[in-house]
């Protein structure tokens, strides 16, 4: 059963998912990132930025090289498209206000709740509770100050 981490109030939501991305990465992992549409090239522009010494190799969904790229971004207006074939499905990362698509079929997945999403978030939770997934809760506003 997949894995569900809560990761609430980030000072800046997609600074922390590049971070939680770069951890990631380090550990071999490969995964999928859920963004707002209009986020996705920020967020592109801060993998390749986010370290002076590692490099994160990514690409969109829709690219053809997302076979062999561990990390892949996704719009989220694509959500709930049930026929959408992810390359791998070790980690899903959530920063969208929406559910995340095919969440069950990855070990783990991160929600990262920004102050704006709290209600969708909890939502989420709720559901996920629900349905007796394994749940975890990390303040990001105090973890960033550690």
């Amino acid at each position: 059963m997949t894995q569900i981490d809560f990761y609430i109030n980030p000072e800046n939501a997609l600074q922390y998912a590049a971070r939680l991305v770069r951890k990631a990465y380090q550990q071999n992992r490969q995964m999928v990132i859920v963004l707002d549409a209009d986020e996705m090239k920020d967020f592109d522009a801060l993998l390749w930025t986010i370290s002076d010494v590692d490099f994160l190799p990514h690409v969109n969904l829709e690219d053809s090289l997302c076979a062999v790229t561990p990390i892949v971004l996704m719009p989220s207006a694509t959500t709930y498209d049930e026929a959408i074939k992810f390359p791998h499905y070790d980690l899903l990362i959530n920063v969208s206000a929406q559910f995340p698509p095919q969440f069950a079929a990855f070990l783990r997945l991160c929600e990262i709740v920004r102050p704006a999403h709290l209600e969708a978030g909890r939502a989420r939770y709720a559901f996920y509770k629900k349905r007796g997934y394994a749940l975890s809760n990390t303040n990001a506003a105090e973890s960033e100050k550690n």
